[in-house]
């Protein structure tokens, strides 16, 4: 047996270590913020999962889909609409169950799991759709052409124009030739 676990401080120190945080002892800028957070995650998810119905996003998200190692498969099961709905769908699914905290913390844990899971998978879009990670901004017409096709500087997002020519006139492409 250790020294330490010998000592007098020993049972003191593995009480505190051991015993859960109680609700109780929260504060009130710990309770808001845990609120805030997931209520705001909450809102966001209802939001871009409700776009994933509109035609628009369903065209705006079909160059990130279809270059993805781990959704590609959609568009060989589902139509560009359909795959955009199943993705519209899970993702409002997850909404309401990070919102039924109150209800049901196990299904709030669960929602918790598939809101990590869905950033993650957002997040494996930079590294499968060409064009996005590129260091140097773009070279070539047809770099802006497929960032243009599968990122926010679609038309239906941002409101800019959505050729490489354009962009170009406007100075956002600074690498196209005009």
């Amino acid at each position: 047996m250790s020294t330490f676990a010998k000592s007098a401080v020993a049972p003191q120190v593995e009480r505190a270590i051991s015993a859960p945080r109680l609700e109780a002892s929260r504060t009130a800028l710990d309770t808001f913020g845990a609120h805030f957070t997931r209520y705001g995650l909450v809102i966001v998810l209802l939001w871009i999962g409700a776009l994933k119905f509109t035609a628009a996003e369903a065209a705006g998200i079909q160059g990130l889909v279809a270059n993805s190692p781990l959704m590609s498969w959609l568009y060989r099961v589902f139509s560009l609409q359909g795959a955009s709905n199943l993705i519209g769908t899970v993702e409002i699914c997850i909404a309401v169950l990070l919102a039924a905290k109150f209800l049901s913390p196990r299904a709030s844990f669960i929602g918790s799991l598939g809101a990590i899971l869905t950033f993650a998978v957002t997040t494996t879009f930079l590294f499968s759709t060409p064009g996005v990670l590129c260091s140097t901004g773009w070279s070539s017409a047809e770099q802006a052409n497929s960032l243009l096709k599968t990122s926010c500087f679609s038309e239906a997002r941002s409101g800019l124009p959505q050729t490489p020519a354009m962009l170009a006139e406007c100075g956002e492409c600074p690498n196209v030739a005009r």
